[in-house]
């Protein structure tokens, strides 16, 4: 990793789940190995370590004092709070206005409301080609799919008490229309694992 951030030297550094990730990706475990991860590698000092998930949305004080080394916490839906920062990544003062977005301030956490549900309609398409095209060949009842993750919806409506999932994207579906979902999977089938026909 430390051969890749020196190459690459990057302005931020964001781990801990797109919310794209959730249900069964290693929601739970994902920031603590990549936080120590993170702390075995020299960083820039001008590079932001940003972390979402469950965890920053359901406890963001005990997330920060468990892994206090880090620039942002986002509490709920990432994407559009990452673009926010990404967009004005010098301007501290105006990404402190940004809701969900949690700092330190004067030694202490500050912690800002997160922002309403995301429209998944309004999430642009995923960019599938920055993806190495082994990523796409996944192992699949003992044969090899070409197939890629898709979201086709957030959000659970049940309540029940081993799971969190919730918390990030609330009670009840959203959904991505059909037609979206044809346009992202663009006009190749990519062999979808569960069924589902477009």
């Amino acid at each position: 990793m430390q051969t890749a951030v020196d190459a690459f030297y990057p302005d931020t550094i964001f781990w801990s789940e797109i919310t794209s990730q959730l249900y069964g990706e290693g929601e739970y475990d994902n920031l603590e190995y990549g936080y120590r991860l993170v702390e075995q590698v020299n960083i820039p000092d001008r590079a932001q370590l940003i972390v979402s998930g469950l965890h920053s949305t359901a406890d963001p004080t005990l997330t920060e004092k468990r892994f206090p080394n880090r620039s942002y916490l986002i509490r709920g839906e990432s994407e559009q709070s990452l673009t926010d920062i990404g967009d004005r990544f010098n301007d501290t003062s105006a990404i402190r206005l940004f809701l969900g977005v949690c700092f330190r301030q004067d030694g202490e956490l500050k912690v800002i409301q997160q922002q309403g549900l995301l429209v998944l309609a309004d999430l642009p398409a995923y960019d599938y080609t920055l993806f190495d095209p082994q990523e796409f060949l996944p192992p699949y009842n003992g044969r090899t799919l070409r197939a890629a993750d898709f979201e086709f919806s957030r959000g659970c409506p049940y309540f029940c008490t081993h799971c969190r999932g919730w918390c990030l994207a609330g009670r009840g579906w959203m959904k991505h229309v059909w037609y979206r979902c044809r346009r992202q999977c663009g006009s190749g089938c990519w062999g979808c694992l569960s069924g589902v026909g477009c």
